[in-house]
């Protein structure tokens, strides 16, 4: 009998090796799909305890949460852009709800599930929505408010927020304080009528725009709009309330030297962090008075960010999938209790069937309020619309110095239609 080929017990031994207990053991990443998440504002802190719970019920997802930095956000607009045409964008991105119609080329729509219209606020639809798809998802609302100052209040006989313009008007004049000698504002009434030294100026005159049926741009060519110019820049030309040696609004508000401005709820923080135990309230902005059966309008202005996903993306069911629970009740909860633990609270409730928990929260209640009536556009401050904006301010300089609305209203219409 011929002894067995050690050659032959060889190579089946060398075929047998991956078999046996000695084997590299599997790959448990194989067939996870990955979302890169480029933020703002939001640190990651906040974000991981939302992601953790997300990845432990879809366990094939794996999300890359990212809070970028840059120097302005024209600057983080522009990059993120660019970033999505070359194709080496993140999959899920926050822009502003200003931005929408700029950046949909390189979006893919949000899917018929989120049911936009029964969840979401109208401003939010009106912003997201392009050529009949939807593109963005808001995580968050925010727009403007009127922050007053209590004591001033009081100190001159005013027991309530005013409002209507009127009754703004009124209240401002009445709080001013100035040198009797010199004339220089000591205490102004209202940080509104000028361009340079007032943060979301261009949100005002937005605001009072859209209170009287002005649409940005195409009607700013006509009597309604240069008589909200005029009203606008009349609170520094007659009313003088206040002036351009004052310091910047908001800033102005914190120190004492302001007693009303106009701002977004996130303003707060910045007040907090120049004066701690600065005591103010907030309430919804004034409205014009209105015929028929409403005594007054009730027209907001709104500013706020939307995620959006990258047509590029490659893990686009993921990708929306996160985003679906963060926009459910639930995660929308969770997101604002997180930031509250780092900050006073969190970012105001995106849905419409949450507004009823912050009604009768002292600050954010008034932002919700008008939340349903509100309107915005690409004037919006702080928002990386640094051309537009700096346009508003120019014209509302302009009407300060002497020229006429029709001329400084005509500039801006044609700068503002040569960015669409």
């Amino acid at each position: 009998m011929k002894k067995p080929s050690y050659k032959l017990y060889t190579f089946v031994f060398a075929l047998a090796l991956p078999f046996v207990g000695g084997c590299k053991a599997p790959d448990i990443n194989i067939g996870t799909k990955e979302v890169s998440y480029w933020g703002l504002f939001e640190p990651e802190a906040v974000m991981s305890p939302l992601i953790s719970d997300f990845t432990e019920k879809n366990s094939g997802t794996k999300i890359t949460y990212e809070e970028q930095r840059f120097d302005d956000l024209a600057s983080y607009k522009e990059t993120l852009l660019t970033r999505l045409k070359e194709g080496t964008g993140p999959c899920v991105a926050r822009i502003h709800q200003s931005w929408v119609k700029d950046f949909s080329a390189e979006l893919a729509p949000v899917p018929s599930s989120f049911n936009y219209e029964e969840t979401f606020y109208p401003s939010a639809q009106e912003s997201a929505k392009v050529g009949g798809s939807y593109f963005a998802v808001p995580l968050m609302y925010d727009g403007l408010v009127l922050f007053y100052n209590p004591s001033m209040f009081a100190a001159s006989g005013i027991d309530k927020a005013p409002l209507t313009w009127d009754e703004f008007r009124s209240d401002a004049v009445k709080m001013t304080k100035k040198d009797e000698k010199t004339g220089i504002i000591s205490q102004a009434g209202a940080a509104i009528g000028a361009g340079a030294n007032i943060s979301h100026a261009s949100d005002i005159l937005g605001l009072m725009w859209a209170q009287t049926g002005v649409s940005v741009p195409e009607d700013l060519n006509n009597q309604a709009a240069y008589d909200a110019l005029t009203f606008y820049t009349d609170f520094v030309k007659k009313d003088k309330v206040w002036d351009a040696a004052l310091p910047e609004s908001v800033r102005a508000f914190a120190e004492g030297k302001v007693a009303m401005i106009f701002a977004p709820s996130w303003r707060i923080f910045d007040i907090k962090g120049v004066n701690p135990s600065f005591e103010f309230k907030v309430a919804a902005a004034p409205q014009v008075p209105q015929l028929g059966d409403e005594e007054v309008s009730n027209v907001h202005w709104s500013s706020f960010w939307m995620e959006v996903v990258s047509k590029d993306c490659k893990a686009q069911n993921q990708a929306f999938s996160f985003l679906s629970y963060l926009t459910s009740a639930e995660g929308q909860r969770m997101f604002f209790d997180e930031a509250t633990k780092s900050r006073p609270f969190g970012e105001p409730y995106a849905r419409v069937d949450l507004a009823e928990s912050l009604k009768d929260d002292t600050v954010l209640g008034a932002i919700v309020a008008g939340a349903p009536y509100s309107f915005s556009g690409v004037i919006t401050d702080q928002a990386g619309n640094t051309k537009e904006v700096e346009a508003v301010v120019t014209a509302i300089e302009g009407n300060l110095k002497g020229d006429s609305e029709e001329e400084v209203l005509g500039v801006l219409q044609k700068t503002l239609q040569a960015s669409e």
